[in-house]
């Protein structure tokens, strides 16, 4: 169909990449919104007025360890700023 039409060709490939980028874009954004399978933290409502400090993190894992919340084996230390 496309074969000659080399101009026509690029286009439609063009707007089908474009296409796919936004159907892409607005299905995450959607997927985002369902909670479906998704654990919440149970922490998550409580709202910080600032960043905790690492000896404030420090001392809420112990609090929340002393209370039972925690067990030694499971503390995770932040290697990286993703976790």
């Amino acid at each position: 169909m496309f074969n000659r039409r080399i101009v026509l060709s690029l286009e439609a490939g063009f707007v089908e990449v474009v296409a796919k980028i936004i159907f892409y874009y607005f299905h995450e954004r959607i997927w985002d919104k369902i909670s479906l399978g998704k654990l919440r933290h149970p922490l998550s409502s409580i709202e910080l007025k600032r960043d905790l400090e690492p000896e404030d993190l420090d001392k809420l894992k112990g609090y929340l360890k002393d209370l039972g919340y925690l067990d030694e084996s499971l503390i995770r230390y932040r290697t990286c700023g993703f976790f």
